[in-house]
């Protein structure tokens, strides 16, 4: 395999997954936290408004179901958990193809670059995957 099929095929490859995974479980986790926020928000306002009118109690009710519902999908599909993991691993694989690139790091002054390219590029993967396994088993 070439540098270029390599770093194409596989490392910007996984690159741009891991940016994208990241980006996708950052926006679900803002939302949801900010779901949760605004609901907290509204029931103290809302319960002050229970007395004249009585369907309020439901509407409060409700605020606080939206807000447990909310919480338990932040608990089950781990987004800042998954958000941080993945952009950690985004930047991990950015700085090897920096170092790669401009020869410095680990591929100062060494002949087989790109034999130690993919040796650290694929340990960076292998840890992202131990982890995953362990965040989807740990529940």
């Amino acid at each position: 395999m070439s540098v270029d099929d390599y770093l194409k095929d596989r490392l910007e490859d996984q690159l741009n997954w891991h940016d994208r995974k990241s980006a996708w479980n950052q926006k679900r986790y803002k939302t949801h936290r900010i779901v949760i926020i605004l609901s907290s928000v509204l029931i103290p306002f809302l319960s002050g408004l229970i007395t004249p009118y009585d369907w309020m109690s439901y509407v409060v009710g409700f605020l606080g179901v939206i807000i447990a519902a909310t919480e338990g999908r932040l608990q089950v599909f781990k987004y800042l958990e998954n958000w941080t993991k993945y952009r950690g691993t985004a930047e991990s694989l950015r700085r090897e193809k920096y170092f790669f690139q401009t020869n410095t790091g680990p591929y100062a002054q060494e002949e087989n670059n790109l034999a130690i390219l993919v040796e650290r590029t694929e340990k960076i993967l292998e840890n992202e995957q131990e982890s995953w396994y362990k965040r989807i088993t740990d529940e």
